[in-house]
C-alpha cells in the first residue's frame, strides 16, 4: 500500500466547514426540502466526528482456542524472551511471555498496556464466587462420571485441580511403583483402588470427617473448602526490582492461568501493565492496548466480540489458520456487524497464522510463500461473495504471520521484518481511514454548498415521489413477511454439546459458550437481515442508476447521496436495535424463571435426550411468557422502512401515501 499522509487534522478542518454550511442552510432561507435533506449528512458528520475523535486505539486478537493467537500477539509486540533459544532452538514455543502450560488457551481476556510511571505489574479481576462455584460443580460431576469433558474446558479443570490440590490422578512415582510390582491387569485395578482411596481421604480431610464417600455433594464441599475462595483476594502482583521483568511476567502469568499462584483468585480479566524500561513492548502507532480476547470455542454467539468490532477505538485481528483462512467469517454473528458498515473495514483484518511452511504448500504456489499469500487472498475474495456480501475488505485487510519464521533458521532480519510489516499494515490502514474520511468530507462539503445555492424543481419533487412510491412497494413486501423468530432457537441449541447446554442451564441460560439470550439476539439480527438485505440492495441499486436521478445534475446527485446515507445509517441502527431487543426481552422473560431449576433435574435421568428435554422446557417458558408476541410487536424491519418512507414523505411535502 502506498503510504498516505496522515490527515486527521484535515478531517477536523473539513468537519468544521461542513457544520458551518449545515448551520447556514438550516438557519437560512433554503427550501424546506433542502433543510430536511441535510439531516442524513448531519448524522454522517456526527459519526465521522466520533471516528476522528479517537486518539488511541486498542488492538484485539480474536480467534479460536488453540489457534496460536496468543503466540502471534507476543511475537508481533515483542513480548518474547529470545534468550531461551540461543543454545536450544527446540524451545521456540517457550519464547512467548504469555505462554501457559495449562492447556490450549488463557482463562480470560488479557489486556497488555504500556506504562512509564510504575514498575511492571499484573492486575487480576476476580471472577465472582457464584460463577466459579458453577465451574466447581461441573468439575465434581466430571470426576464422579456424571459429566464428560465437553462441559468443562481442560484449562478450567486444571485450575480447579491446582487450586484445590485434588488428586485427579496418581503421582508419577506411584504409577511407576505399581507398574514395577504388578502385571498390567493388576496395575489397572490397583491404580483405580489407590486413586479412589486417595480421593476419599481428601474428602475426609477437607470436610473434617463429615463425609467418607465420593459423590457430588461431598466432593463439592471438600473442593470448595480446600480452595477457600473467599480468601483468594490477591488483586495486584508487582515485579520486584531485583527480578528480570520478562522472566517474572512469564512465570506469574503461567501460574495465574494454571491456578498455582498462592491466594490468587480465578481471573475474570487480567491486565498486564508493562513498564517501558522493563520490556521493549512494540505496538503500532497510536495503539495503547493489546487485548488477547477469550478464545472462540464452538458456535456460540459472542456479543462481546460484536461490540468491540463496532466500537470506534478498536482494531481487530480476526485470526484463522492457513488451511481455513477466512472461515471465521462463517460465524453468522460476525457477519451481522460487518455488513453495510464501511467504517469497520479500516480497523478489521483477517490474519492468517501460519505454522511451518504452510503458505509454500498452498495449491499452485510451487513452494513460493508470497504466491501462497496471493492465492489465499484470492480464495478469500471469492468467499466474500458467498459469505459476507457488502463488506469492503480488500488485500490491505488480508494479512499473514508466522511467529517463528526466521527464528527457526537464525534469519533474525526476516523475523523482524515480518513483525514490523504487521504494524505497518495497521498504521497504513488507519492513515488510509483518515484520508478516505477527509475525501468523503470534501464530497459532503461540495454537496452542502450545492444545497446552499441550488434550487428545487418540480421535476426533482416528482422524482422523490417516485422513490416514495417505490418504498411503499417494499414496505408492502415487508409487512407481508410473517416470522416465527424463536422457532429457530431449538436448532441453535441442538448444535451445542449436551455438556455445554448443561453448563448454560446451571447458569440460567447465561454461559459464555452457550448463552441462550445471545442466541436469541442473533435470531433477531438474522430476521431483520433476511427480511431487509435484498430489498435494501435493490433500493440502493435503483437510486444509483438513472431510474430516479440524473447524476450529472449537482442537486439531484447531492439528494441521491443523502438518501443512500439515510438508508445505510438506519440499517445499521435497526440491526443493532434488533439484536439488543431480542437479547433483553428473552433475558427479562425467562432468566429468573423457576424453569431453570426444573431443567437442572433433567441431567442424569438416562432419557438419552437431555438436550431435547431442555429445549422443550425453554420453548415452553418462552411461550408461556409470550416472548414471541413481545418480539413481534417491535416490528424492526417494518419500522426501518417506515422511517425511510416517512423521511421521503416529509421532504416531498406531499400528502402521505397510506402504507397500512
Amino acid at each position: 500500500m502506498m503510504r498516505i499522509k496522515y490527515s486527521k487534522k484535515d478531517v477536523q478542518v473539513n468537519l468544521e466547514s461542513a457544520k458551518k454550511k449545515i448551520s447556514s442552510i438550516v438557519n437560512g432561507d433554503s427550501h424546506e426540502l433542502i433543510k430536511r435533506m441535510t439531516e442524513p449528512y448531519v448524522s454522517r458528520i456526527e459519526q465521522i466526528e466520533k471516528l476522528n475523535s479517537v486518539e488511541n486505539f486498542k488492538l484485539n486478537f480474536v480467534g479460536s482456542v488453540g489457534l496460536g493467537k496468543s503466540t502471534a500477539l507476543c511475537h508481533i509486540t515483542n513480548l518474547v524472551d529470545l534468550d531461551i533459544i540461543k543454545n536450544d532452538i527446540s524451545k521456540l514455543k517457550d519464547t512467548s511471555i504469555l505462554k501457559t502450560g495449562s492447556g490450549r488457551t488463557t482463562l480470560c481476556e488479557t489486556t497488555i498496556r504500556l506504562n512509564n510511571n510504575f514498575s511492571t505489574f499484573i492486575k487480576i479481576e476476580k471472577l465472582d464466587k457464584i460463577n466459579f462455584e458453577k465451574d466447581i460443580e461441573a468439575f465434581c460431576a466430571q470426576i464422579i462420571g456424571e459429566e464428560n469433558e465437553e462441559a468443562l474446558s481442560r484449562e478450567v479443570f486444571n485450575v480447579i485441580v491446582n487450586m484445590s490440590s485434588f488428586p485427579d490422578k496418581l503421582k508419577k512415582s506411584d504409577r511407576s511403583r505399581l507398574r514395577e510390582e504388578y502385571s498390567k491387569d493388576q496395575f489397572d485395578k490397583l491404580s483405580k483402588e489407590l486413586l479412589y482411596n486417595l480421593q476419599k481421604d481428601y474428602i475426609k480431610t477437607y470436610t473434617n470427617g463429615q463425609y467418607d464417600e465420593i459423590d457430588a455433594v461431598s466432593l463439592f464441599e471438600a473442593v470448595t473448602s480446600a480452595i477457600d475462595y473467599d480468601n483468594r483476594s490477591v488483586e495486584y502482583l508487582y515485579c520486584p526490582e531485583d527480578e528480570v521483568a520478562k522472566k517474572w511476567l512469564k512465570e506469574k502469568f503461567n501460574r495465574i492461568n494454571s491456578g498455582l499462584e498462592k491466594h490468587c483468585p480465578y481471573p475474570k480479566e487480567i491486565v498486564i501493565s508493562v513498564n517501558s524500561k522493563d520490556v521493549d513492548f512494540q505496538v503500532p502507532q497510536n495503539v495503547i492496548e493489546i487485548i488477547d480476547s477469550k478464545g472462540l470455542d464452538g458456535k456460540a454467539v459472542r456479543t462481546d466480540v460484536q461490540d468491540l468490532i463496532s466500537s470506534e477505538d478498536n482494531i481487530v485481528f480476526l485470526c484463522n489458520g492457513i488451511n481455513d483462512y477466512g472461515n471465521i467469517l462463517e460465524y453468522d454473528w460476525l457477519k451481522s456487524v460487518l455488513v453495510h458498515n464501511n467504517d469497520i473495514n479500516h480497523r478489521c483484518f483477517i490474519l492468517g497464522l501460519e505454522k511451518g511452511n504452510e503458505l509454500e504448500l498452498v495449491n499452485n504456489a510451487d513452494g513460493d510463500r508470497v504466491e501462497g499469500m496471493y492465492l489465499k487472498q484470492d480464495e478469500l475474495k471469492n468467499k466474500f461473495n458467498q459469505l459476507v456480501k457488502d463488506v469492503s475488505f480488500d488485500d490491505n485487510n488480508m494479512l499473514f504471520y508466522n511467529a517463528f519464521r526466521g527464528l527457526d533458521s537464525n534469519a533474525i532480519d526476516d523475523y523482524t521484518d515480518q513483525r514490523l510489516s504487521i504494524s505497518r499494515s495497521v498504521e497504513d490502514n488507519i492513515r488510509n481511514m483518515y484520508h478516505q474520511l477527509n475525501q468523503e468530507l470534501k464530497g459532503i462539503n461540495e454537496s452542502l454548498e450545492i444545497f446552499k445555492q441550488g434550487r428545487i424543481t418540480e421535476d426533482l419533487k416528482d422524482k422523490l415521489l417516485k422513490v416514495k412510491i417505490d418504498l411503499k412497494s417494499y414496505m408492502s413486501e415487508v409487512i407481508a413477511v410473517q416470522n416465527d423468530s424463536l422457532s429457530k432457537l431449538p436448532q441453535r441449541v441442538k448444535d451445542f454439546h449436551a455438556g455445554v447446554v448443561r453448563a448454560s442451564v446451571n447458569r440460567n441460560g447465561n454461559y459464555d459458550y452457550c448463552n441462550i439470550y445471545s442466541e436469541c439476539s442473533q435470531i433477531g439480527s438474522d430476521e431483520f437481515t433476511n427480511t431487509c438485505h435484498n430489498l435494501v440492495y435493490s433500493i440502493k441499486r435503483n437510486l444509483r442508476s438513472s431510474m430516479f436521478f440524473d447524476i450529472n445534475d449537482p442537486v439531484e446527485s447531492a439528494v441521491q447521496d443523502a438518501l443512500i446515507y439515510k438508508i445505510e445509517q438506519e440499517y445499521i441502527n435497526y440491526e443493532k436495535l434488533a439484536r439488543r431487543d431480542y437479547y433483553n426481552v428473552s433475558e427479562n422473560k425467562i432468566a429468573k424463571s423457576t424453569m431453570w431449576s426444573e431443567a437442572r433435574l433433567l441431567w442424569g435421568r438416562g432419557s438419552g435426550n437431555y438436550k431435547g428435554e431442555v429445549i422443550k422446557n425453554i420453548t415452553n417458558e418462552l411461550e408461556i411468557s409470550h416472548t414471541e408476541e413481545t418480539l413481534k410487536s417491535f416490528k424492526h424491519a417494518e419500522n426501518y422502512f417506515r422511517v425511510l418512507f416517512d423521511f421521503i414523505d416529509s421532504v416531498t411535502q406531499e400528502k402521505s401515501i397510506n402504507i397500512g
